[in-house]
């Protein structure tokens, strides 16, 4: 599992149990995209660094006992301006208004170079 899909995923499964909008288990896995297993390990994660969850059967949710809050960031450089220069791909997209299209030919200077 990558790493940034993970901090993705904590952070959306820590919004849900805050607002206790988790479901059952296998909503809640669907939700997420990964199977049930994988949630409890995350769960698991969340609890070893003493996050207060209990799941209500009556509520149908995962829920914190107590104040929790959980904050994860993180932050991407590239260090080396070489690096900007490799990266290739992306589309470039733009719209005409109607007036345009009626089969002339349109120069755009800054659109040449591909």
């Amino acid at each position: 599992m990558n790493i940034f899909n993970t901090i993705e995923r904590i952070n959306r499964l820590h919004v849900l149990i805050k607002t206790g909008r988790t479901g059952n288990p296998e909503t809640l896995a669907k939700r997420l995209g990964i199977s049930r297993a994988s949630l409890y390990n995350l769960l698991e994660e969340l609890k070893s660094v003493k996050a207060p969850i209990t799941y209500s059967r009556t509520l149908e949710s995962f829920l914190y006992t107590k104040g929790f809050n959980l904050e994860l960031k993180y932050t991407v450089e590239i260090e080396n301006n070489e690096e900007l220069t490799k990266i290739n791909g992306g589309e470039y997209s733009f719209f005409l208004p109607y007036n345009f299209l009626d089969g002339r030919m349109i120069f755009l200077p800054h659109l040449t170079n591909f």
